[in-house]
């Protein structure tokens, strides 16, 4: 009965290490705007400062009233002018109602501030005749929206009611690394559910993806399961969350679009079969993409190719005591140092031969991982052997050879 205890332990055991290097696998999204961090600090903020900064204020400018949706606690600011100008300075209260002295109550509940204006306006009126009115709003109100899913820390927030689903991420603690940004669902009081794709509004500045919370909304982030991969010429090669539906010619303008160095006439995309246990490879012109609705499908690798022998720089610098130095080109596998040494005008007389030494580097050269860990590293905490091995290092000029 002990042994099967012990059994038991040790396939939980195995079983919990084998789903740990599993999701340690699992390939993230990796492009640049993942690594924005939330507004919190729990190291910087004191107890006493948490209130304000729950309900510090956010404003993008003047708002759009056909997207402002008004509710209790907006200070509402009314002119009537006619012979005398009468001026109210009034709060909608907790039921949704304004109240006009003179005038009585008006039901502003789920209106937008058009409509919240254009329903005074038809009110007032009745009342006043031949008079010109302004509505505007002074000031907002307080709301409460909840953020759940994928966060680093699930809360109840407070913002003011002009705030949008970013201010709400840049205020929280921030996402985990396996948030996806591109499937955020808010779920309004009213039992609509709506998803948005913040990396659109991160890259395209389109305020669609980017909505106004409502009191009340809650807000799930959800978790990163299928990728896809775009990368070559391309201006921001990464990893990216699939979108059920998306063409391949929106991963592409997603990603920033193509280079000018970009192979276009044979762009592959490396998709599995239906088994899911191999791949195949179908290639298209940037054209035939632009021009059809090629969906991706959860996986596809989208590879953009660069031109050979395109724009390639071919230079040398030569310094030292010649007559003229500077940057010169070369034609490759055809010009020749002596070359190069006559267009610069020769040695001038105080010139070293003996002494003289070309460096070449060649592109794509491979760095020394330790090294460059050395490097963000102080000396003085550096142990004996990587001091010595950081020194030895340091010394050594690559590609340098005596001519």
């Amino acid at each position: 009965m002990k042994f099967g205890h012990i059994a038991t332990q040790l396939i939980i055991i195995v079983l919990a290490i084998f789903l740990a290097n599993s999701f340690a696998q699992q390939e993230l999204p990796n492009y640049p705007e993942r690594t924005f961090q939330g507004g919190k600090d729990s190291l910087k903020i004191k107890p006493g400062d948490v209130k304000d900064f729950y309900t510090m204020e956010a404003t993008e400018g003047s708002i759009d009233p056909d997207e402002y949706y008004v509710g209790p606690g907006d200070k509402i600011f009314i002119s009537i002018s006619g012979v005398l100008e009468v001026v109210h300075n009034l709060v909608i209260d907790q039921e949704g109602w304004l109240y006009i002295p003179t005038v009585g109550a008006i039901d502003l509940k789920n209106l937008t501030l058009t409509e919240a204006r254009e329903k005074t306006i038809n009110k007032l009126n009745k009342d006043y005749k031949n008079v010109d009115i302004v509505i505007s709003l002074v000031d907002f109100r307080k709301i409460k929206i909840s953020l759940a899913g994928d966060v680093i820390s699930p809360s109840l927030y407070v913002l003011s009611a002009n705030s949008r689903l970013m201010d709400l991420i840049t205020k929280s603690y921030g996402l985990t690394k396996t948030a996806n940004l591109r499937n955020i669902n808010i779920i309004s009081k009213d039992g609509t559910n709506k998803q948005y794709d913040l990396l659109s509004f991160l890259r395209f500045g389109d305020y669609d993806k980017n909505p106004m919370l409502r009191e009340g909304d809650v807000v799930i982030v959800d978790r990163v399961d299928e990728v896809v991969n775009i990368s070559g010429e391309i201006k921001y090669p990464a990893i990216y969350e699939f979108i059920e539906g998306e063409s391949v010619s929106d991963l592409i303008d997603l990603a920033g679009g193509i280079l000018s160095k970009a192979k276009t006439d044979s762009i592959e995309i490396i998709s599995f079969d239906p088994s899911g246990k191999y791949q195949l490879s179908d290639y298209f012109s940037f054209d035939e993409l632009k021009n059809s609705s090629f969906k991706l499908k959860k996986q596809d690798h989208v590879v953009i190719r660069r031109i050979p022998d395109y724009y390639e720089d071919n230079y040398v610098k030569l310094e030292g005591f010649v007559k003229y130095p500077g940057w010169y080109k070369i034609v490759k596998d055809n010009t020749t140092l002596v070359d190069i040494i006559k267009e610069a005008g020769g040695f001038r007389k105080d010139a070293s031969l003996t002494e003289a030494s070309l460096k070449r580097s060649v592109k794509g050269e491979e760095q020394d991982p330790e090294f460059e860990r050395l490097k963000l590293i102080v000396p003085a905490d550096m142990t004996e052997d990587e001091y010595d091995y950081f020194k030895s290092k340091s010394r050594q000029t690559s590609g340098r050879v005596v001519i």
